[in-house]
């Protein structure tokens, strides 16, 4: 019964431990596809980040696109009334998503002023702090999600995509926050389960 027992615990962990890393698996490859699938907007600000610094060389290209990319932003990206500016310099503050939405005139009876209350309380209901900024424009709508300086985005989109795209991309940051050692396994675990927005503690600040 004793060596039953623990074929039956070895069994169950063995199943266990599968289950785990064929989670994070899946999450990895749903990563690469959405940063595939995103490349864009993600290679444009990178593009003229680097540019804008090409001067420094205290700075790796590493260091101003990934580990320092929040101190890059703000020392060579000029803040303007843009939404996408604003929302680039918002994602710095804190573990929080900068929203720049793109008004156009498509959005029939909504206003830009509900779409963005709703798409603000979307991202509480995933346990995420968001800020929605408005620039008005000719072309279409168009609604983009930042995180971390542009480190973490969702290309421009239409808002009802944008707005389906909430809930996934929320998942992808806290992973991303909990991966690069910035959240601790508590901290995630609260953020996870959040169901109005909660703002992890750091283990550093941001940079």
């Amino acid at each position: 019964m004793l060596q039953h027992s623990r074929a039956q615990k070895r069994s169950f962990l063995f199943l266990f431990n599968l289950a785990i890393n064929a989670r994070f698996l899946a999450i990895c490859i749903l990563m690469c596809v959405v940063n595939v699938a995103h490349a864009d907007l993600r290679e444009a600000l990178a593009a003229e980040l680097l540019e804008a610094s090409k001067a420094d060389n205290s700075m790796s290209k590493k260091e101003k696109l990934i580990t320092q990319r929040c101190t890059a932003v703000k020392l060579y990206l000029v803040e303007d009334k843009s939404a996408l500016r604003q929302a680039l310099y918002y994602s710095c503050t804190a573990p929080v998503v900068g929203v720049a939405f793109y008004v156009g005139d498509d959005l029939g009876q909504h206003s830009p002023e509900k779409i963005s209350t709703y798409i603000e309380d979307e991202f509480a209901r995933n346990g995420v702090q968001a800020k929605v900024f408005i620039t008005e424009h000719n072309a279409g709508s168009s609604v983009a999600l930042i995180s971390r300086g542009g480190n973490f985005l969702y290309n421009p989109t239409d808002p009802v995509s944008a707005i389906k795209s909430i809930k996934s991309f929320s998942s992808e940051i806290k992973l991303a926050y909990f991966a690069d050692k910035l959240i601790t396994p508590e901290e995630l675990t609260k953020w996870v389960k959040a169901d109005k927005i909660y703002l992890p503690s750091l283990t550093e600040e941001l940079i």
